[in-house]
């Protein structure tokens, strides 16, 4: 995590009606998918903290997907962020407190790390890379079948995407 530098930390745009001080920000060095974002809440600033229950989503062209089963005020940027804003609504976990309201945060979009991007700029300048990629499927979608997972291989060119099944 970051130490709380403005050179390691990027704060998000704030917005909403509530009677907290709220922060949003990302830990980690930069808008790459390794860092981490952060919702905070404090009874005013640098106060107790409030604790805080948050709906994750991701800002996709104009659509809003929801990112599900994180509600902590935490979450990891992932691949599956690149190109994409996130954004939180954030509200007190407990309304007895005396708090209320929803704060929302954006910030992005990410990008992939230099590292990952020289890695695929390489292999589509040598026409096409092939990556090793495996398909889990949860326990629900997996019923009468005793293997939830699928090798495939991902092929890529700088005309098209293909997946296709090993054989």
């Amino acid at each position: 995590l970051g130490s709380g530098s403005p050179e390691e930390d990027l704060l998000g745009k704030v917005t909403g009606e509530f009677n907290y001080h709220f922060t949003f920000r990302l830990e980690g060095g930069g808008y790459f998918q390794s860092g981490v974002l952060v919702a905070a809440a404090e009874r005013a600033p640098g106060g107790l903290p409030v604790p805080l229950r948050c709906r994750w989503k991701r800002r996709v062209a104009d659509v809003m997907v929801e990112i599900p089963g994180v509600t902590s005020n935490m979450y990891q940027i992932s691949a599956d962020d690149v190109g994409t804003d996130i954004t939180v609504e954030a509200q007190p976990a407990d309304a007895d407190d005396g708090f209320f309201g929803v704060a929302s945060g954006e910030i992005g979009p990410f990008e992939l790390d230099s590292g990952t991007r020289r890695s695929l700029d390489n292999a589509l300048g040598a026409g096409e890379a092939k990556f090793s990629a495996m398909q889990c499927q949860s326990e629900d979608k997996r019923r009468g079948s005793n293997n939830g997972s699928q090798e495939l291989n991902i092929l890529v060119s700088a005309d098209s995407v293909r997946v296709a099944n090993l054989p």
